[in-house]
C-alpha cells in the first residue's frame, strides 16, 4: 500500500520534476505543469491525490501538486527577467503590467 510521502520527500520530488521539465521548457506554463501533475497523481493516487478528511477526493485531486510545481517554477525564475513570460497586451492595446502600475499610481495619490 502506498503512503503519503513526507513533506521533505515531496519537496525533493517537486524539485526533481521541475529540473526535468526545464530540460525541455525553460519556463513551463501552468498548462504544462497541469499535465505533469495529472500524470503523477494518476500513477500514484494514494500518495499524491488531494483528499478530504473523510477520504473523498477533491475535484481533480491534483491542485496542491500543481500549485507546488508552478511555485517552484516561479521560484527558480524570480530573478531571471529573460525567462519570464511576456506581458499580455489587452484589447485596448495597453500592456497589463503598465495598466496596473498606472492604476496603482493613480490610487496612491
Amino acid at each position: 500500500m502506498q503512503r503519503d510521502p513526507s513533506q521533505q520527500t515531496r519537496r525533493r520530488m517537486v524539485r526533481v520534476v521541475n529540473k526535468e521539465m526545464r530540460r525541455f521548457e525553460e519556463n513551463p506554463t501552468i498548462a504544462q505543469c497541469l499535465t505533469i501533475a495529472e500524470a503523477i497523481v494518476n500513477q500514484h493516487p494514494k500518495s499524491f491525490e488531494d483528499t478530504l478528511d473523510d477520504g473523498k477526493t477533491m475535484i481533480g485531486g491534483h491542485s496542491s501538486l500543481l500549485s507546488q510545481l508552478k511555485t517552484r517554477v516561479e521560484h527558480v525564475h524570480r530573478n531571471n527577467t529573460l525567462a519570464q513570460r511576456p506581458t499580455v497586451t489587452g484589447a485596448t492595446g495597453v500592456k497589463e503590467k503598465e495598466h496596473l502600475q498606472t492604476v496603482a499610481a493613480r490610487d496612491s495619490t
